[in-house]
């Protein structure tokens, strides 16, 4: 199960990240970036695009919200948490367009709702619809949607995860991602910590845990 997709660069940067997608399109000024691959599609949004247009065109971008999603978008007050919910809910809704083949409209948009189920995860509203997942960091947010179980993560790569590395991985892992020879020591500790949190997310969300029970036994590029 494809669960979890990265860029080999170590910088998070625009250029690197936007190469990773295939096409982009503007929904209410604003650039969705989406890759699709066989059974999944995968969308981001830069947030920092998302937070001027709330400044500047709010009602133009709550337009692509169904009712209900804005009346739960009120309770935020804070702008970055305010900006990473509105851009995951848009790139979620972009990825279910895409996956789904149907129109690329606000007015289509409108129709979708996508709010957290008991255990916080996205969920479409109606039955037997794709699986989502979304993930904000670094001015980013990105959003899932897969005809099976699903989950993503996206993690700047950071200075801190070697002082944490007897907490979430294992020599075996590290020694099988840095035979791949593209990512240095603090990337490849990244792409663990990112692929664990994507498999929490995807089946063992209810397990806050589980990290000490995952073990990566294969890696690709």
């Amino acid at each position: 199960m494809n669960i979890t997709t990265h860029c080999s660069s170590v910088p998070i940067q625009a250029e690197p990240i936007f190469s990773f997608f295939s096409r982009s399109f503007s929904l209410a000024g604003l650039n969705v970036h989406v890759r699709q691959e066989q059974q999944q599609c995968t969308a981001l949004v830069d947030l920092q695009q998302t937070g001027e247009l709330l400044k500047h065109e709010e009602e133009a971008v709550l337009q692509l919200l169904s009712a209900a999603e804005q009346e739960y978008f009120k309770r935020f007050r804070y702008p970055k948490r305010r900006h990473e919910w509105l851009g995951g809910r848009i790139a979620a809704k972009a990825a279910l367009a895409v996956h789904a083949e149907s129109a690329l409209l606000p007015d289509c948009l409108q129709q979708m709702t996508i709010l957290p189920d008991d255990l916080g995860r996205p969920k479409a509203d109606g039955p037997g619809g794709p699986s989502l997942s979304i993930s904000h960091s670094s001015g980013f947010a990105v959003a899932l949607a897969a005809g099976h179980e699903c989950g993503i993560d996206l993690q700047k790569i950071s200075a801190r995860l070697p002082k944490l590395i007897d907490k979430f991985t294992e020599k075996e892992e590290i020694s099988l991602l840095s035979k791949l020879n593209i990512l240095e020591h603090t990337a490849v500790l990244t792409m663990i910590w990112t692929a664990k949190e994507a498999i929490k997310k995807s089946m063992l969300s209810d397990q806050p845990g589980i990290f000490g029970g995952i073990q990566i036994q294969q890696a690709s590029v």
